[in-house]
């Protein structure tokens, strides 16, 4: 019997070794994956990612290998999703996950669930929406983007357009600073606030304690304002006297 308990222990000791040394849920692994042709990409799960123009349309993720057994790429019809799913599964397992997309095109996007990236946009139009306390840096270059936040959010918008839209809600922010554009659209509810860059023509409406910053109040005189809402002109500083 005691010979029995420990043939017992030392085979549950090898078992335990064996699974540690072979099946490490910590060891970091990166695999690249084909998406094909997209029209719409939705990227959830508090990812970090990086989205820019290439020839061809490639996921590289890199991540512990737990946290491979909860992700996800799909491409159906055009219309694809990059995601660490929890859900039934039970909880998500700690750690970092990282990736880079490259795509020659696209037409929408959707970042939710606290995921954050840096976005170069492939085209001259688009519509991007980051919601549920996510964030991102869009460079843009082109002639007709809408861009719709909610839920705390946070994004930062460079570049060149032609015409921009801007719908905002639950106290999410835009600073646009560093964008020029000819038209820009801002619609605003519930405590958000807008930081807006050089434009040639502002409009849109602000709500519910909203806030819209801008260098030349001229400019967006149409701007209609409600329920305490404000049109705030970015102060000058003034030059010294030698």
């Amino acid at each position: 019997m005691r010979f029995l308990v420990v043939l017992l222990g030392l085979l549950a000791a090898q078992a335990v070794a064996a699974m540690g040394f072979s099946e490490d849920p910590q060891e970091k692994l990166t695999k690249t994956v084909s998406l094909g042709p997209l029209k719409s990409l939705e990227i959830r799960g508090q990812v970090e990612f990086e989205l820019v123009p290439g020839p061809e349309g490639w996921v590289t993720i890199e991540t512990s290998r737990a946290l491979f057994d909860q992700f996800t790429v799909s491409n159906w019809w055009g219309y694809a999703t990059i995601a660490i799913e929890s859900g039934l599964r039970g909880p998500r397992e700690r750690g970092n996950v990282k990736i880079k997309i490259t795509l020659p095109s696209l037409e929408s996007l959707d970042v939710t669930d606290q995921s954050s990236g840096t976005i170069t946009w492939p085209g001259t139009q688009g519509k991007i929406r980051v919601a549920e306390n996510s964030s991102a840096i869009l460079n843009l270059q082109g002639d007709d983007f809408e861009v719709d936040t909610s839920w705390k959010t946070q994004v930062s918008i460079r570049g060149h357009v032609t015409r921009l839209k801007v719908d905002l809600r639950h106290q999410s922010v835009i600073n646009s600073q560093g964008l020029t554009a000819e038209d820009v659209e801002v619609n605003l509810d519930e405590n958000s606030s807008f930081e807006s860059g050089q434009v040639t023509r502002g409009t849109g409406l602000a709500r519910h304690q909203s806030r819209v910053v801008v260098d030349d109040p001229e400019v967006w005189k149409d701007l209609r304002l409600r329920e305490d809402s404000e049109k705030r002109s970015r102060a000058v500083p003034e030059t010294p006297v030698q």
